[in-house]
């Protein structure tokens, strides 16, 4: 049978209330009127603890360093596990004890989320002081050390690095808050920096720290200058005993070294060695690293303490600056990747504008992306400019002026050398482009077609007419040469009245004066054959069938080179060569279809343009 539920009553007789003071906004607080067994065994424990029974437990050891040993205990006062630093065994000097007690003294005054808190200091048996520590449940900083996928795994991040860097700020958040305290450390690095269970940052070890004003100076007085630290990380200025809080900057400098190269900054070398690099060597940037974080690093680890960011304040400012735009200043080193492609390919003979035209788009779109997410990302802007530069050369060496012209647009601040090669070269382009318009107007047939066509016209119609009226009066006009000759003063006259008459048609195209010189030619070659003719004793008949034959191959010639239609004059005069060389019985009948032919031939020809040579 289940257990019936208890009354209110019964369930309000566990709490410290009554049933009729019962408020809604009241916290329910177990009552503690009686004790059962095993609460009086806890209360009984606690009171001896604190009678001066054993107040610790002091159980494994979790770690040990050069005087120093951390062992894991149990504060019986309140039943919690702490961390014991005591003095090594072989270590138990005065000197020793003192640091010990000066380490406890300054971090007690250091109450901050990145320190280690100090519960308590008491005594040993033997007198020798020890400290109670937070224990913390986690591992150095040094041991996610170039091991990106054990933090990924370890911590759940995407993005090793900037995990390591945001542990480094809060490093700079603890080392701030002390030199507010006027507490140096003098010994940061990556083991001296214990991450916990859940990512807390922790940073350890004060024992050297030293206290130059302040409560804590006051407290805690400096001690004598020597030389202390761990000298793969040493400023130089630590190797005449000095330190100040640019010393610390330096270390921290040193621990983004490491983190950034997989060394620490002067190496693990031999002791001289390294001593020998501290005073006279300079740390270079590290390879590879992102530039902004390279001159980060190059800053903090200047020999010159005074070339140093001005504080730690200032070095986590740039840090957390790095972190906020960096996904922007990544988007621009992959687009300078391809900028740097760009710049390849233009450099090589032969550079194929399609993959040109990509490599650009994708830079161009990277450093645009990349100022989207940080309009303050110079490297973008600058590898944007050098990107629309680099490709409005690239437009001016193909002639593409509108393109260069289109991206110089696009850039606010262009080189003033640049400006100039884009207005010189549409300057050129302009000149050139009258020039092929000019060429295009003086070979256009359409400029002038109806005065040209007038003009054919005329003279065809006046070749034809000019015979037949002067056989009309009575006269022949074939019969004798003189009459020959006549006929071709006349028409010689008509076409010098009709070309002056239309000298601005005329004149006026290429195509205009060659289409009028066609025509002038084809008339006055009738000249010279027919004076040859007649000193080779032809009849006149004869000679007016040979310039037949002369027009017929005119037209064949401008057939293939003018227009296909001056094909149907050319066969007329050919067939009309035939027809006279044997008999001139028709000849007036022959001439007028030959010479109606020739105008149908122009009508067509240039009606508004001709058609394309029977060659083409």
């Amino acid at each position: 049978m289940a257990p019936s539920l208890p009354t209110l009553a019964d369930a309000l007789a566990t709490f410290a209330v009554d049933e009729g003071e019962l408020d809604a906004r009241q916290t329910l607080r177990p009552s503690l009127r009686t004790l059962d067994d095993q609460q009086r065994v806890v209360l009984d424990e606690l009171v001896d603890a604190q009678r001066g029974g054993e107040r610790i437990a002091v159980g494994e050891v979790l770690g040990e360093g050069g005087m120093g040993i951390v062992r894991l205990a149990e504060q019986r006062s309140l039943r919690r596990a702490v961390a014991v630093k005591a003095l090594r065994v072989g270590q138990e000097t005065p000197a020793n004890a003192l640091q010990l007690l000066r380490e406890a003294l300054l971090t007690g005054r250091l109450e901050h989320p990145n320190i280690v808190p100090v519960h308590d200091m008491e005594l040993t048996e033997d007198g020798l002081p020890q400290l109670l520590l937070k224990r913390i449940e986690g591992r150095a900083w040094s041991c996610f050390f170039g091991d990106d996928a054990r933090v990924q795994e370890r911590f759940d991040v995407d993005d090793a690095l900037q995990w390591h860097l945001r542990v480094l700020v809060s490093v700079c958040d603890a080392v701030r808050f002390a030199h507010t305290q006027g507490v140096v450390h003098r010994d940061l690095k990556p083991d001296n920096v214990m991450i916990g269970s859940f990512g807390e940052v922790y940073v350890v070890d004060w024992g050297l720290a030293v206290a130059l004003r302040g409560e804590a100076a006051a407290v805690v007085p400096a001690t004598r200058r020597r030389v202390v630290g761990t000298p793969a990380y040493m400023a130089p200025e630590m190797l005449e005993g000095d330190a100040d809080e640019l010393t610390d900057v330096y270390l921290l400098g040193g621990i983004l070294y490491e983190l950034l190269t997989g060394q620490p900054p002067h190496g693990t070398g031999a002791l001289d060695v390294i001593l020998e690099h501290i005073r006279h060597a300079t740390v270079r940037p590290p390879p590879g690293a992102p530039d902004e974080l390279a001159e980060l690093c190059t800053d903090a680890l200047a020999k010159d303490a005074a070339a140093r960011p001005e504080s730690v304040d200032v070095f986590r400012r740039r840090l957390l600056a790095y972190l906020d735009h960096r996904g922007s200043l990544r988007i621009a080193r992959d687009a300078q990747h391809r900028l740097q492609e760009l710049e390849q390919l233009l450099a090589s003979s032969g550079a194929d504008r399609v993959q040109a035209h990509t490599l650009y788009s994708e830079a161009r779109f990277g450093f645009q992306h990349a100022l989207r997410a940080w309009p303050g990302n110079w490297r973008a802007a600058s590898g944007l400019r050098a990107a629309i530069a680099r490709m409005v050369r690239f437009e001016l060496t193909h002639g593409e002026v509108a393109a260069a012209e289109h991206l110089l647009r696009e850039v606010g601040d262009a080189d003033a050398a640049l400006v100039a090669d884009v207005a010189e070269a549409r300057r050129v382009a302009d000149a050139r482009e009258r020039a092929l318009l000019s060429a295009r107007r003086q070979l256009d047939p359409g400029v002038g077609a109806r005065g040209r066509i007038l003009l054919a016209v005329g003279l065809t119609a006046a070749w034809t007419g000019i015979p037949l009226t002067v056989w009309q009066l009575g006269w022949e006009p074939i019969g004798s040469y003189p009459a020959i000759y006549s006929v071709i003063a006349l028409f010689t006259l008509v076409y010098a009245v009709a070309v002056v008459a239309l000298r601005r048609v005329v004149f006026s195209t290429s195509y205009n004066r060659t289409a009028a010189a066609y025509l002038f030619f084809a008339a006055f070659l009738v000249f010279p054959l027919t004076l040859g003719s007649e000193r080779l004793g032809l009849a006149p008949e004869r000679a007016v069938s040979l310039e037949y034959f002369l027009w017929g191959a005119l037209g064949v010639m401008a057939a293939f080179t003018h227009s296909r239609w001056f094909a149907l004059s050319s066969t007329g005069y050919l067939l009309g060569f035939l027809l006279l060389s044997g008999s001139s019985e028709h000849t007036f009948a022959v001439m007028t279809t030959c010479n109606l032919l020739l105008m149908v031939s122009v009508l067509l020809a240039w009606r508004g343009g001709p058609p394309a040579p029977t060659g083409a």
